[in-house]
């Protein structure tokens, strides 16, 4: 070959391998993004499936575990209970001795048997259930371990050490509520359930405890971070409520622990957040709270890491392409020296092109199979588990739902309680004004103080000085509240006294008043005394609170619940004369669902009645319910299944553990149905059937009776309006007898509630109702429906959402935070697609969505009846 063709061909081959190298850069580049975007979405997503098996785990452990505790802790009450009811002599006490010393402790007795003499039972029933164990007795604001089967951290009993006055749970139970949750016992994390024990005053005297080292149940979880399958230079790592460093995965650099929990003092325990590292650079944490345990999953991972594995995946890719390149400018140059000899490995070298390229797209295909696999197993399987839940019969499911509810009931317990103590904290609560007749609710609180009265051979007298026009609008669970609580204090402040509660309305010109006055010959106040009354955690003398207990946050609490109503309380006192309450309200409160802003701040909610010894601030609408049920049970857990069924379906409940309470109650409280235990030691349950159906005021009051055996009952031969079940109980067949009770005229007329403003649905709304047999009521904004409902339940509740300067997906959210009103059937009428927030906000909230603007009257009719209630009683 000549020199001038042979330069040719150089400078044809160098133009070649610049097109060729151009290419190649910028298909590199191209190739580069791509992956790394699909790279940074693998690891992103196999991170958050760390995390949420790690999520998944706390809550299968927390479910086994609180029933667990629950089954332990009514074992352990019930073997303490089995002497006897509780009760404490604060002036006997007792020496009792552990590892850690002796103390002097009030002797707290079940029956007539000493607590400390339990010992060997209590450690007896920790071995049974493979939980710590423990009894407190209660010593001024102290709690004491009596008997336990916990260990110090020398191996010592730990009678007689004290329950951390600095933790959660000391707080709770001298309020009388229980506690769950995580605590630390001497040092060690566990985690717990507390109950207090209360008297026949209903003060708290002790409290019985049950927990679980989360050291012996973490193995899994531990197991399961230190395991995890991470990329490089990304960590897993689980942070305790005291922001400190429970576990974290393998490798993890103890300069990122420091970092993480140092982060973590400064984040929200209720929302996820991502933050930027502050000792590297390159890495980002997320940080995904676990309430109930107050604990958080950390994932941290590196953005280098990212950019490392990108690049390697590009040099190989890179490296691919580079040489197929150098293959073909190689064959390039060697058929231009040898043309007539390299025909063939042309060919040959244009083959093992092809296939390198083949190779190279076979890799990215690859790549990319194995990025969507995990991805798309994680959607099947999650499509497949909600489409089982969907087509499952609730049969099938029962069991598993009823754990599922059990827990979730705690966990609503809790989360309840921390956002009421926000909302207190925040100096924010909502006024919920209701009419109602003043005698009717005094007559409720003269039932609840009566008691107390008695207990100290106190005389109550009340003088009522309003006539017949006795209608009132106030908060009526506050203004409840109130007066329990003051009247409560002069009955616990006098012994063999008097007790006058007096009521009356007085005009002041501008409006009319309501005055409640509650005086009393007790013990009395100086004037420093009553300087101090009203502040929280404060008594009028520190003897006092000695003497006759309490947190001195009762009045402090009670003064400003009046002040929200616009109202105040004064007091007139004289010591050893007597004290004199007054209690002065706007007859008629008119801001409804007022905001009401203050500076309530740590206060303790007082309860309704011994029934409700846990209530919380209310933030939801009161619903009226569909009537009231008296169960009569000597067991406590039968007792409470059944309460709460009736609850959900919207009836109130009151319940007596014996068949003397079950009689008295009846009487004063009048119920509409009573469910009767057959079974009871004591007046049993034919006795108590046989007094009420002798009594001219309960005989027409059907009855329920709940019997271990139904074989050979015949009721129908012996009594009217009596029925009976086996346990344990049909929820079934206990909703039809239910159903049959309510046809019978005993319950208010069935009427459909209609929100609605605008006039173009109306007439066929009202043609399609009336045509199913109900009445209908018709209100154009939220204040009169709310207080409709509050006084009669309607049997279906429609809301148009075009409804002008109407919110409709407020309504419906804040009426089904009542928990009465969860079987209460809501249906939308809407022309429009509801906006995707207003889907996501409502989604499990209402029963159904009508497009009205489709649907003629007949239509309309069937919709509408598809979402009614039976009208017609079972057969029986």
């Amino acid at each position: 070959m000549n020199p001038a063709r042979r330069g040719s061909n150089a400078k044809t081959g160098a133009i070649w391998l610049s097109i060729i190298a151009s290419l190649l850069l910028g298909a590199s580049a191209v190739t580069l993004l791509r992956v790394r975007g699909v790279i940074q979405q693998f690891t992103d997503s196999r991170i958050k499936g760390e995390v949420q098996q790690v999520v998944e785990k706390f809550a299968i452990i927390d479910s086994l575990l609180a029933n667990w505790l629950t089954r332990a802790l009514d074992r352990l009450k019930y073997h303490s209970l089995s002497d006897g009811k509780p009760s404490l002599n604060p002036d006997q006490r007792e020496l009792i001795r552990g590892g850690m010393g002796e103390r002097s402790v009030p002797i707290l007795k079940f029956g007539d048997r000493k607590l400390s003499s339990h010992l060997d039972d209590i450690v007896d029933l920790s071995e049974d259930f493979e939980t710590s164990l423990t009894i407190f007795v209660r010593d001024g604001d102290q709690m004491v371990r009596v008997i336990t089967s916990i260990k110090t951290k020398d191996g010592q009993s730990a009678v007689g050490t004290l329950l951390d006055p600095k933790g959660p749970v000391l707080p709770k139970l001298l309020q009388g509520k229980p506690y769950k949750g995580l605590a630390r016992i001497l040092g060690k994390l566990y985690f717990t359930k507390y109950v207090p024990i209360f008297d026949q005053s209903n003060q708290v005297i002790g409290a019985w405890y049950a927990g679980y080292q989360i050291s012996s149940i973490g193995d899994s979880i531990r197991e399961s971070v230190r395991n995890a399958e991470l990329s490089e230079q990304t960590h897993l790592i689980i942070v305790d409520d005291d922001d400190r460093v429970l576990y974290a995965s393998e490798g993890s650099p103890e300069k990122l622990l420091v970092d993480v929990a140092k982060l973590a003092q400064d984040l929200p325990d209720d929302r996820s957040s991502i933050i930027k590292s502050t000792a590297y650079d390159d890495y980002k944490y997320r940080f995904i709270p676990y309430k109930p345990w107050g604990m958080k999953v950390v994932s941290a991972d590196s953005l280098s890491t990212v950019n490392q594995l990108t690049l390697q995946l590009s040099l190989g890719i890179l490296a691919l392409q580079l040489m197929a390149a150098i293959s073909v400018v190689f064959l390039t140059w060697f058929y231009s020296r040898r043309l007539s000899k390299s025909l063939a490995e042309v060919d040959e070298a244009r083959l093992q092109a092809e296939e390198a390229n083949h190779a190279k797209s076979a890799f990215l295909a690859n790549m990319s199979h194995e990025l969507r696999t995990p991805m798309n197993a994680i959607i099947g399987y999650s499509e497949i588990l909600t489409e089982d839940c969907e087509e499952m019969e609730p049969d099938e499911i029962r069991q598993d739902l009823n754990k599922i509810l059990s827990s979730a009931k705690h966990l609503l317990g809790l989360i309840n309680s921390v956002l009421d103590l926000s909302k207190v904290e925040a100096g924010k609560m909502t006024i919920y004004a209701e009419e109602v007749s003043l005698s009717i609710l005094m007559n409720d609180i003269l039932a609840s103080i009566k008691p107390l009265a008695s207990k100290n051979q106190n005389t109550l007298n009340f003088e009522n000085s309003v006539g017949t026009d006795d209608l009132i609008c106030v908060d009526i669970t506050k203004a409840k509240q109130i007066i329990l609580n003051l009247a409560s204090n002069a009955c616990k402040f006098t012994e063999s006294g008097v007790v006058t509660i007096s009521s009356k309305f007085v005009d002041d010109g501008s409006s009319e008043r309501l005055q409640i006055s509650i005086s009393d010959s007790g013990i009395g106040m100086s004037d420093e005394q009553m300087g101090r009354l009203f502040q929280e955690f404060s008594q009028a003398d520190a003897s006092t609170t000695r003497k006759y207990g309490g947190t001195g946050l009762g009045l402090a609490l009670s003064k400003r619940f009046s002040q929200m109503m616009n109202g105040d309380i004064n007091v007139t006192s004289k010591v050893n004369v007597g004290s004199n309450f007054n209690l002065d309200l706007p007859r008629y409160f008119s801001d409804t669902n007022k905001k009401v802003e203050g500076s309530i701040q740590k206060l303790q909610v007082l309860p309704d009645s011994k029934d409700d010894p846990e209530p919380h601030i209310q933030d939801y609408p009161p619903v009226a319910a569909l009537g009231k049920v008296l169960i009569i049970d000597d067991d406590a857990p039968t007792r409470d299944v059944i309460e709460r069924h009736l609850k959900i379906d919207g009836y109130a409940v009151m319940s007596a553990q014996n068949g003397s309470e079950g009689l008295q109650n009846a009487r004063a409280w009048m119920p509409d149905l009573i469910a009767l235990d057959l079974n009871m030691p004591g007046k049993n349950g034919w006795e108590v059937l046989d007094e009420i159906k002798k009594d001219e005021q309960l005989s027409a009051i059907p009855v329920v009776l709940i019997s271990k055996d139904v074989e050979g009952i015949n009721l129908k031969s012996l009594y009217e309006n009596a029925y009976c079940l086996a346990k344990p109980i049909d929820w079934s067949l206990f909703d039809n007898i239910l159903l049959q009770f309510s046809s019978q005229g005993n319950l208010d007329k069935p009427y459909v509630l209609l929100i609605e403003s605008s006039g173009g649905t109306l007439d066929k709304l009202q043609e399609a109702i009336q045509a199913n047999g109900y009445s209908i009521k018709i209100f154009a904004d939220d204040s009169s429906a709310l207080a409709e409902i509050a006084k009669h339940r309607p049997s279906l509740i429609i809301v148009d959402m075009s409804t002008k300067d109407f919110d409709g997906a407020s309504f419906i959210e804040s009426l089904h935070r009542n928990p009465s009103a969860a079987h209460l059937p809501v249906v939308m009428i809407n022309a429009q697609d509801l906006p995707e927030s207003d889907q996501q906000r409502l989604r499990s909230r209402f029963t159904g969505v009508i497009a009205s603007d489709n649907l003629n009257t007949n239509e309309l009719s069937d919709r509408i009846a598809s979402f009614l209630p039976s009208r017609e009683p079972p057969k029986t």
